[in-house]
């Protein structure tokens, strides 16, 4: 699983999402995809690895977030390391996509030499 954050003790906090394998959708809180109806598999960051998004293949996860999960990919290319981040939607939070939205809209407009594309 994912560990988020640090904690004071041994034990890491982790959080599981799952996997709709008819809708392609990725979804926490729940055992059942709102979309269709199908069972979800639990997952965790492993099944990103190698896997290929646009022209970006999935390296290693670099971290988690309350908004989803940050990996280092290598866009096929031009052979430039970026990190791609994948949202986890939470069944429960209606808001959730156009808060993400709006998140991306604002960190794509920041340039600077310390933060990555």
């Amino acid at each position: 699983m994912i560990a988020m954050g640090k904690t004071t003790s041994k034990k890491k906090r982790e959080t599981a999402f799952r996997f709709c394998s008819q809708c392609s959708r990725l979804i926490a809180n729940t055992a059942e995809c709102p979309g269709c109806a199908s069972p979800l598999k639990l997952v965790d960051e492993t099944f990103f690895l190698q896997k290929t998004f646009g022209k970006y293949v999935i390296k290693r996860m670099v971290g988690a977030g309350g908004m989803g999960l940050v990996f280092l990919a290598v866009h096929q290319t031009l052979d430039k390391e970026a990190a791609v981040k994948v949202f986890v939607p939470d069944a429960n939070d209606p808001t959730f996509e156009k808060r993400f939205l709006r998140e991306a809209r604002i960190l794509g407009k920041l340039r600077h030499p310390n933060i990555v594309e």
